[in-house]
This record gives C-alpha cells, sequence and structure tokens, in this order.
C-alpha cells in the first residue's frame, strides 16, 4: 500500500496510511504538523498517537498532554 495525502495545508499533512477501502476494522493514518494544529474526529473510536519527532502537545475534553520523541 502506497500512503495517499488526504490534506496538505496550515501546516499540517495527513497521509491515508490504510483506509476504510482495505478493512472496515481500523485505519491509520501519518499527520505531520509545522507549526499545524490537528483535530481528529474521532466518532466513539479510540486512537493511537506516537511522536517520531520532535514535541507538541495532545488536548481534548478536560485533557491536555505534553509529548516528545
Amino acid at each position: 500500500m502506497k500512503p495517499v495525502i488526504t490534506q496538505n495545508d496550515n501546516g499540517v499533512i495527513k497521509e491515508s496510511i490504510v483506509s476504510e477501502k482495505n478493512t472496515d476494522c481500523f485505519i491509520i493514518n501519518k499527520i505531520t504538523l509545522s507549526g499545524g494544529e490537528y483535530t481528529p474526529a474521532l466518532n466513539n473510536s479510540y486512537a493511537v498517537y506516537i511522536a517520531t519527532n520532535g514535541s507538541g502537545k495532545i488536548t481534548g475534553d478536560n485533557y491536555t498532554k505534553e509529548i516528545k520523541k
């Protein structure tokens, strides 16, 4: 599978690695931030975030977590 860029604006690049076209069990996206912000639409689902370089912050309802490589 080859990643497909689904968003590239305002410092955010979103690449779809595994999508609903491949399986209805899960999806895998790669999000690259360069000074931008990204808010995922989780719709009653779960997510795993991995920082591979740099640092940032994950913020949600009553939740904030600093992350770094």
